[in-house]
């Protein structure tokens, strides 16, 4: 189990203060655990692993989006192509003319 450091502070108008600082005692006492003081460590290498991970998420999402389509889409328009031409073959008139 972490030991949590404790500390007194008075708390001013303007923000809190330790209590070594000369300021009046007319301050409210307050009692202030480390967790409130201070925040979490940090690994910066991965902070910046992470952020570089989740910039290539996003534009590989946006590229996807403008550029991809799933298979089935593909499948879909090119059997609609593929009946389009069909029915205009079958509509055509032989005319003999051509080579």
């Amino acid at each position: 189990m972490i030991a949590l450091e404790v500390a007194l502070v008075q708390c001013h108008r303007v923000g809190v203060i330790s209590s070594q600082s000369p300021w009046p005692a007319t301050a409210n006492l307050h009692l202030v655990t480390a967790e409130l003081c201070m925040g979490d460590i940090v690994n910066l290498r991965m902070a910046r692993k992470q952020a570089k991970k989740h910039a290539a998420e996003n534009k590989a999402a946006s590229s996807r989006l403008a550029h991809g389509r799933p298979k089935i889409d593909r499948a879909a328009e090119q059997s609609r192509r593929e009946q389009a031409r069909k029915s205009l073959d079958r509509h055509r008139i032989e005319t003999g003319d051509g080579p």
